[in-house]
C-alpha cells in the first residue's frame, strides 16, 4: 500500500476526496455512457498551473472496486457461453462424476465471504485547473465547494510541510463495460483514486444510481482502535501460565496505592470474571469493528446500505504502543507508526505481518465511510488500563490489567497530553476536513468535531469521563452560514 512519501523537490498530493471523505457522483442509468466530470483537490509546492498540468496529465486514474462474488459469477457465465465441439460433449457425458465435482466446487466458491476485487483501471484526462485559496470555516467563501475549498488549518499547522499551493483539478473519464455490468446488479460502485507518485486514495469516489429520496446509512462511534488491543489476549494468556502470576500479590500492593478507590470493588468482580475463560470475556475493540464490517458487507451485497458514518474516537490514541519510545516528536511521527495506519488497515483488510492469537479474520469494507474525529483522536500516547477501571470494559480483571501494565508501561504525564499534531497523519491519509458538510438530495449532512479533552473538571477527567472542549465559535458560525447561504 502506498502512503504519504517524504516531500521532494516537486511534490504533488491528491488530498480530497479520500477514504474518510469520499465523493458521490449521482448518475442516471441512461447517462452511464456519457463522459463524467468530477473535481479533486491537490496540494503541491508548484505555484504555476501550467507546470502542474504537465506533471499530472495522464497521472490520475480510477481503480474500480468490485465484489469477488460478482466477478466469480461473471466468470461462470462466460464459461457457460463457450461452445464445445461434439466430441468433447460426448466425452463429458461419460464423465458426469467429474462434472458433478466441478459443480460442487462452484457451489463452494459461491459461498465465499465478501471480498474486494480490483477491476480494470480507468484512465482520465484533465479538463480544468483552478488555484484555490485557504479559508477559515467561519468564512462564507468556505461554502463555495464541499470538497475543494482547503481549510486554513492545513497551512497554519504545516500539515503538508512546504507544500502550500492548492488546486482544484477537474478530471473527465468514461465508465468501462466492466463497471457498467457491475452497476446492473449494484446501486453503487467505489473507486480508488491513483494519483501522482502512485499515491492511492482508497474508496474515495463513488458512482451511484441513488436518487437520495430514500437512503440507508449506519452511524457507529467510539471504535477506539489500537494496535495494542490485538496483543492483549496473547499477553494475558502467557501471563496466566508464567511465573509472573506468582508475584501478582506484590504488583497488586504497588498499584493499590495508586488506585485504591478502583480496586476496593475489584475482588468480587475478579472472582466472577475468572470463572469465565479469557476468550469468552475479552472484548477487543479491533475485533468489534471487524465483526461490524462483515455485517455491513452483507447489507451492501443486498443493496440495503449506502454508507457508514464514524463519529469520533476512531483510535484510542495515535502512536502505536510498541513504537512509543521511538517517537520523540509527534510532528515527526511516521504514518507506519500510527494507529491511523492501523485503522486504514482494518478498513482495507490489509494483512499484518504479525500474527496474534484471538484476532479474528477481517474483510475489506465494501461501502463508503465518512469519518469525524473525537477527543481520543487528539491523544498521542497510550494510557494505563487501570486508570478509572477501564480494564473492566475490556472484560479483564485487575490482576490481568496489572500484568499488562508491567509489559506496556506508560508515563502518567504523557498519557494525558493532547495535540492537534496527533491528527497530522489522519488529515494527510484519511480525511483532510476536520469539519465539513455535503448534501444528498435535499438532505444536508453536517460533520463537526467536538474537540480534544478538557481539563476544566479534573475530577471527571481522572474518573475516566473527561469533558471535551466542545464546539468553537467558528464552528457555530459555520453552521449559521450553512443555514443562511445554502
Amino acid at each position: 500500500m502506498t502512503e504519504l512519501q517524504p516531500t521532494e523537490s516537486k511534490s504533488i498530493i491528491l488530498i480530497n476526496p479520500n477514504l474518510g471523505h469520499p465523493r458521490f457522483i449521482n448518475i442516471k442509468p441512461k447517462d452511464f455512457s456519457n463522459e463524467i466530470l468530477t473535481d479533486l483537490l491537490l496540494v503541491t509546492n508548484i505555484s504555476d498551473s501550467e507546470e502542474l498540468i504537465k506533471r499530472i496529465e495522464n497521472k490520475i486514474s480510477l481503480i474500480p472496486i468490485l465484489d469477488y462474488k460478482w466477478n466469480l459469477k461473471q466468470v461462470l457465465k462466460e464459461e457457460r457461453k463457450k461452445k464445445k465441439p461434439l466430441k468433447l460433449k460426448i466425452k463429458l457425458f461419460f464423465k458426469r462424476k467429474r462434472k458433478r465435482k466441478k459443480e460442487e466446487t462452484r457451489k463452494i466458491l459461491k459461498k465465499i465471504r465478501p471480498k474486494g476485487f480490483r477491476g480494470n483501471i480507468l484512465t482520465s484526462s484533465i479538463a480544468n485547473t483552478e488555484k484555490k485559496k485557504t479559508y477559515a470555516i467561519s468564512d462564507v467563501d468556505y461554502l463555495e465547494d464541499d470538497y475543494c475549498t482547503p481549510h486554513q488549518f492545513l497551512t497554519d499547522n504545516q500539515i503538508f510541510n512546504e507544500m502550500n499551493h492548492y488546486f482544484k483539478i477537474t478530471i473527465k473519464f468514461f465508465l468501462s463495460k466492466e463497471v457498467l455490468d457491475y452497476l446492473k446488479e449494484r446501486k453503487f460502485i467505489m473507486f480508488d483514486l491513483k494519483g501522482p507518485k502512485n499515491r492511492i486514495n482508497y474508496h474515495s469516489l463513488i458512482i451511484t444510481k441513488q436518487n437520495w429520496k430514500n437512503f440507508t446509512f449506519i452511524q457507529i462511534t467510539d471504535t477506539h482502535l489500537a494496535e495494542r488491543n490485538d496483543r492483549i489476549y496473547e499477553i494475558v494468556k502467557k501471563w496466566l501460565k508464567s511465573s509472573i502470576k506468582q508475584s501478582s500479590d506484590k504488583i497488586l500492593k504497588k498499584i493499590k496505592k495508586r488506585i485504591k478507590s478502583t480496586l476496593k470493588k475489584s475482588s468480587d468482580e475478579d472472582k466472577k470474571l475468572i470463572k469465565r475463560p479469557l476468550r469468552k470475556r475479552l472484548i477487543n475493540p479491533n475485533n468489534q469493528l471487524r465483526k461490524f464490517i462483515k455485517l455491513a458487507n452483507q447489507k451492501v451485497l443486498q443493496n440495503e446500505l449506502d454508507f457508514i458514518v464514524l463519529t469520533g474516537d476512531i483510535v484510542d490514541y495515535v502512536i502505536k504502543t510498541k513504537y512509543n519510545q521511538k517517537v520523540m516528536k509527534i510532528n515527526d511521527l511516521d504514518f507506519e507508526y500510527s494507529n491511523w495506519k492501523f485503522f486504514k488497515d482494518i478498513i482495507l483488510n490489509n494483512k499484518s505481518k504479525e500474527k496474534h492469537k484471538g484476532v479474528i479474520m477481517g474483510e475489506e469494507l465494501l461501502c463508503p465511510i465518512f469519518t469525524i474525529v473525537g477527543n481520543h483522536d487528539f491523544r498521542p500516547n497510550h494510557y494505563d488500563l487501570t486508570w478509572a477501571g477501564l480494564y473492566k470494559k475490556l472484560g479483564l480483571n485487575s490482576s490481568e490489567a496489572l500484568a499488562l501494565n508491567e509489559l506496556l508501561s506508560t508515563s502518567p504525564i504523557s498519557a494525558i497530553i493532547k495535540s492537534k499534531l496527533a491528527l497530522k497523519n489522519y488529515i494527510s491519509e484519511i480525511n483532510c476536513s476536520l469539519d465539513f458538510s455535503f448534501t444528498l438530495g435535499n438532505i444536508p449532512l453536517v460533520f463537526l468535531n467536538s474537540g480534544s479533552d478538557s481539563f476544566k473538571n479534573i475530577r471527571d477527567f481522572f474518573s475516566g469521563h473527561p469533558s471535551v472542549t466542545g464546539l468553537k465559535s467558528y464552528q457555530i458560525k459555520f453552521l449559521e452560514n450553512l443555514i443562511n447561504n445554502k
